[in-house]
């Protein structure tokens, strides 16, 4: 019966993540590179300078870099998001990442191999704490990420009694802006990043299991999945991402500042997953589906910066997004049912 249940169970999340791809969400991509080229390039709307300001290699390659740093935030989000869960405290994660890993360069003189893997220990244990907390005692992953959100936050906060700490090591700074045969180096970055999730997520049993655990936890507990040891996992690989993403971060800007991303990584990334078809009702979602939704955030935030549109108005303009892509996922559900 057990192995009836499973295999079932299997076939039917196989399926449902067979119909999902990222065709929808590249389009839109397209669409919207095309429609801020005509508007920043040809137009020239509030270009007084006349000069094309869109496709040039230097704001290419910022957009970029910031699609990188926010996709992989995203992609640990995809996961838990699927699960049904949520993580409020990515934001703070991402400062207190940034803050321990510039810290381990500059205050402490060590060497960059040792700073980024104990960086990537200290982002994956912040992720463990998330979900162990959520798993064992059954609390809203809201409330959980939201306490653990303001307890990240403050640490750095009082690690460096709020102030950024700054750093010219050209080893730290090459990882936001160096490049390898051509390649920047955030790009490199992602895309083994992309192809890890993805590889992950579609193609191992443990992906299967996170599939499963969205689409009817108590079906998976009845397959054999042990479903606190696999939200945990999850939720502690989200964390492995953040702190990738905080490096990338803290070499761009050049310096671990505690108060960075006040203004919602983590918005950006669960906006990231939903315009990606990822399910808020769980059990949905892919890798390269969001990997396009994190771009079309960057050419909204890249194209509005560009046609000088006030702050409020672009937060006005992204809300719009994820309560549009919020309602094609609900109609999307409610005719296949």
């Amino acid at each position: 019966m057990k192995n009836q249940v499973e295999k079932a169970g299997k076939n039917h999340f196989l399926n449902r993540l067979r119909k999902q791809n990222a065709f929808g969400p590249f389009l839109i991509f397209t669409g919207l590179f095309i429609l801020v080229w005509f508007l920043t390039d040809i137009l020239q709307i509030n270009n007084t300078a006349n000069r094309w300001v869109f496709v040039t290699d230097r704001n290419i390659l910022s957009v970029v870099k910031q699609v990188a740093q926010n996709s992989i935030v995203a992609f640990g989000m995809t996961m838990i998001i699927i699960v049904l869960g949520i993580d409020l405290s990515a934001g703070a994660m991402l400062a207190l990442n940034g803050v321990f890993f510039v810290a381990c360069i500059t205050t402490f003189g060590m060497p960059l191999a040792i700073a980024i893997l104990l960086t990537l220990i200290i982002g994956s244990f912040m992720g463990f704490l998330n979900g162990i907390i959520t798993s064992v005692f059954k609390l809203p992953a809201f409330v959980v990420t939201l306490g653990t959100g303001l307890l990240y936050r403050g640490l750095a906060l009082f690690s460096v009694n709020g102030d950024p700490i700054f750093c010219d090591d050209p080893s730290f700074l090459f990882i936001a802006n160096g490049d390898i045969i051509g390649i920047p180096f955030p790009i490199i970055i992602l895309v083994i990043a992309t192809l890890a999730y993805y590889y992950l997520l579609s193609k191992t049993r443990f992906g299967m299991h996170v599939y499963a655990l969205g689409g009817n936890e108590q079906t998976a507990r009845m397959s054999g999945i042990n479903v606190i040891r696999t939200r945990t996992i999850i939720y502690t690989i989200a964390g492995f991402g953040t702190a990738v993403s905080s490096m990338i971060l803290a070499s761009r800007i050049g310096s671990g500042q505690p108060m960075v991303s006040m203004q919602g990584y983590e918005l950006n990334a669960i906006t990231a997953a939903v315009i990606g078809g990822t399910s808020m009702a769980g059990g949905t979602g892919t890798i390269f589906a969001t990997l396009a939704g994190a771009l079309i955030i960057g050419i909204i935030d890249n194209g509005m910066n560009l046609l000088y549109v006030p702050p409020y108005w672009q937060d006005i303009v992204k809300g719009f997004v994820v309560l549009f892509a919020i309602l094609i996922d609900s109609l999307r559900r409610s005719r296949s049912k």
